[in-house]
């Protein structure tokens, strides 16, 4: 693949051009740029400069048809005008006080006080970060997949190389997408070496290093393998923590607002997804090494419906016997890899009364793999979409019920499920089968001694104490963009990705007398409205969305019991380690599905939904950055 870069198009409006694009422009071999860059040839360097000194001044105005692109629109979204380039897609930004539609790369300078991953540089911060086991090797395609390649430092690229021959081996450059600086780079590329090197790539559960050469960029960029080695791995295998997918961000209100230092979820880019689907049945998650059956379709009837929901112990059985893709190593995924698949762009259908699902929402992405809403036609809810997975609960919910922790796609939550129903027969659960990756999800703690703990599966590293007292939403917000543990400044609140992570499904209030966390870490306890000790929710920064035209609630994970009201007593109903969601402010007006009664303590609480859910505006937080 030969990439082009028309450069006198690209400048006949200034308005599509940043710096990195010019970078980008003057970089690339064989272009009329990157003459002139490499070789300074005399007036056209006069020429470039003078182009380079223009973009950099006062931003261009956008061309008429890009602010009428944004008309009624609000910042952030999505837009496309004509021009004289053709099609442009981009998001609606302000530039020089218009609302414009831009292209995507065409972003503003970022303001003071923007947070690692935005473009910024940080001090001290002289080389690329490299933590790259998000990288990985497809066998079914022979593509290694690089998701973030800092050339120089200065320019960062999504990468695919396809395998073409293994005597020598060399690797053709398929597919190169230009992306903004992101927290961590995955692998380097020198201009002037023209070495590419790969700290780290999992293929088949295993790591390897590797460096490549450019030996080639006629007719096709080709690389040959200078060196391999595998890396020694740790009983901890592969973490990486996928991004929620959530891009939007919402106020306490819950009205839709811009993400630029809210400290919210939308605000950050984490790992984002990639999935690679198989065409024999199966999906490839390139950033967790795990490989899923594509549908939950089990009895193979090419719909699914209530038929293809299993008792838990039948779905165990159906996955330990599966042969697909000439693979029979499937398994019944844990809570941890089923929430890995977990997209919060999703819309919780609690309450929608229609039986039309075609526009619905669901929390996971259908591009990939087969979804279906509850079967009403067969008297399910729309909402009985709970994914089985092998996590038991140690303890038990309700009155004593055993407890399978599952994941809902259509409401958007992780609860603890009974294997059984009221009557005894046991309940069934949508299955979708995984393999590869055994060792996913396994955390790697390490306690720094300065109130950190590192999490070297994940690369993420956790402040040792929660925040001791109770907040809300914007409280729990605010409390980590100013926090400065460590003398660390970059602390923000995790998403509910990052928290569940977190979540040590071996413990459990009732069973080790302590919060659902591992003891490296401290966790507040305090008397229950029940009147029992127990230990709390915490908040994350995603946005639980739902059909309301307002999006109010965030998402929590409980590190504690998850207490219901029910028949008149307070009951573990959904387990430790469940992950619901709460109003992100008092003053959000409660509809008549909440109701309040009084606990144990003679306080006033407020419970929600069929089974009491426990609602608490004010919670825990315990605070995150990344491994830099």
């Amino acid at each position: 693949m030969r990439i082009q870069t028309d450069f006198f198009k690209l400048v006949q409006h200034p308005f599509f051009i940043d710096e990195q694009s010019f970078l980008k422009a003057v970089e690339i071999q064989d272009e009329f740029c990157e003459i002139i860059h490499r070789y300074k040839i005399g007036a056209a360097l006069v020429l470039c400069v003078l182009f380079l000194s223009t973009i950099q001044a006062a931003p261009p105005p956008a061309p008429p048809e890009a602010i009428d692109a944004c008309a009624g629109l609000n910042e952030r979204d999505s837009c496309s005008f004509t021009h004289i380039q053709g099609t442009v897609e981009g998001i609606c930004r302000t530039i020089d006080t218009q609302l414009s539609c831009a292209p995507e790369s065409n972003t503003p300078p970022p303001e003071a006080g923007n947070k690692p991953g935005d473009g910024t540089k940080l001090e001290n911060e002289d080389t690329p970060i490299v933590n790259s086991r998000r990288n990985s090797f497809d066998e079914s395609n022979n593509t290694l997949s690089l998701v973030a390649v800092s050339v120089d430092d200065k320019l960062y690229f999504q990468v695919s190389l396809k395998l073409i021959s293994v005597s020598p081996i060399r690797l053709n450059l398929s597919e190169l997408t230009e992306i903004d600086r992101p927290e961590q780079s995955s692998a380097t590329y020198g201009l002037s070496s023209e070495i590419l090197q790969v700290p780290e790539f999992s293929y088949k559960s295993r790591l390897y290093s590797l460096k490549l050469k450019l030996v080639h960029s006629e007719p096709e960029y080709q690389f040959e393998l200078l060196s391999m080695e595998e890396i020694e791995m740790t009983d901890t295998g592969l973490f990486n923590v996928l991004d929620t997918g959530q891009s939007q961000c919402y106020n306490s209100n819950g009205a839709n607002i811009s993400c630029s230092n809210s400290g919210q979820d939308g605000a950050y880019t984490g790992n984002q997804a990639s999935y690679t689907r198989n065409d024999n049945g199966t999906v490839t998650d390139n950033i967790t090494g795990l490989i899923w059956q594509q549908s939950p379709d089990t009895n193979g009837d090419g719909s699914v419906d209530i038929s293809d929901k299993l008792t838990h112990s039948a779905a165990s059985s159906y996955c330990s016997g599966l042969t697909l893709a000439n693979q029979s190593d499937w398994r019944l995924p844990d809570i941890k890899s089923m929430y890995s698949l977990i997209d919060f762009s999703g819309h919780d259908v609690s309450n929608f009364k229609g039986g039309d699902t075609s526009k619905l929402t669901p929390f996971i992405d259908t591009e990939y793999f087969e979804f279906a809403y509850g079967d009403t036609n067969a008297d399910e809810r729309i909402i009985d979409v709970q994914y089985a997975t092998s996590s038991l609960y140690v303890s038990t919910t309700m009155n004593g019920d055993e407890t399978m922790f599952g994941v809902n796609m259509a409401d958007g939550r992780i609860k603890g499920y009974g294997v059984k129903m009221r009557h005894g027969q046991d309940k069934t659960f949508t299955v979708q089968c995984v393999r590869a990756n055994e060792n996913y999800a396994i955390n790697n703690f390490s306690d720094n001694n300065d109130d950190t703990v590192s999490d070297s599966a994940t690369g993420l590293i956790w402040q040792k104490n929660d925040s001791l007292s109770t907040k809300d939403w914007d409280e729990a917000i605010s409390y980590c963009e100013n926090g400065g543990t460590a003398d660390y400044s970059d602390w923000r609140l995790p998403n509910a990705k990052e928290l569940q992570s977190l979540v040590d499904y071996t413990r459990s209030p009732d069973s080790s007398n302590s919060a659902a966390i591992d003891p490296v870490f401290n966790a507040s306890w305090f008397n229950n409205e029940a009147g029992e000790k127990d230990w709390g929710y915490y908040w994350s920064s995603t946005t639980h969305k739902s059909m309301a035209k307002l999006q109010s609630n965030a998402v929590y994970i409980s590190f504690g019991r998850a207490l219901g009201y029910m028949n008149n007593q307070w009951l573990d109903v959904h387990g430790a380690g469940a992950q619901r969601s709460a109003p992100k402010s008092a003053s959000i007006q409660l509809d008549q599905s909440y109701k309040a009664v009084i606990d144990s303590n003679g306080y006033q609480a407020i419970t929600h939904g069929p089974q009491g859910d426990l609602v608490r505006i004010n919670n825990y937080v315990r605070c995150v950055r990344s491994d830099l």
